[in-house]
């Protein structure tokens, strides 16, 4: 019987998979309970980066543009920290009214508002500002694992659709 190499598939699989993470899903892992009770911190999210659009690493070009919806669950780099990535709910989308530091402001068309669920932590639009949808890196989209700062699984937090 003629043996075959194993080789060629793992090596498939292997391209498959970074193709996949470059180009499709989005990891992430929750430092803080910003987003409590929703996300605890010790949870790691999959996100859809093509929720909103099918981006290009190398170019700035999208197809199949969409915009976020009031609910959605983003990944957001804010301009003046384009270093940290912030999971945040959109709450304004465009033509809403917000007000930010005590001027009301309308959303446009590129432009959401964001917030965290727990009104302890800020770092959100009303510090930052509104969003353009260019900083949305994804929407998340699983809670695909949970561990407690005592270093416990949270068994029944993991596979929840967010």
């Amino acid at each position: 019987m003629k043996q075959t190499s194993i080789y060629p598939v793992v090596f498939l699989a292997l391209v498959l998979a970074l193709f996949t993470r470059v180009f499709f899903i989005s990891v992430y892992k929750i430092p803080t309970n910003s987003m409590s009770p929703t996300l605890l911190a010790g949870d790691f999210i999959l996100g859809s980066q093509v929720a909103y659009g099918l981006k290009f690493p190398w170019s700035r070009e999208v197809w199949f543009k969409s915009f976020p919806k009031r609910g959605d669950l983003v990944a957001v780099s804010f301009a003046n920290r384009p270093s940290v990535t912030y999971l945040r709910r959109v709450t304004g989308v465009a033509g809403d009214f917000v007000e930010i530091n005590q001027q009301k402001i309308q959303i446009g068309i590129n432009q959401v508002f964001v917030k965290s669920d727990n009104s302890e932590f800020k770092e959100d639009s009303h510090d930052f500002g509104l969003v353009s949808v260019e900083q949305i890196e994804s929407r998340a989209l699983l809670l695909w694992f949970s561990l407690s700062t005592e270093k416990q699984i949270r068994w029944e937090r993991i596979g929840q659709f967010l």
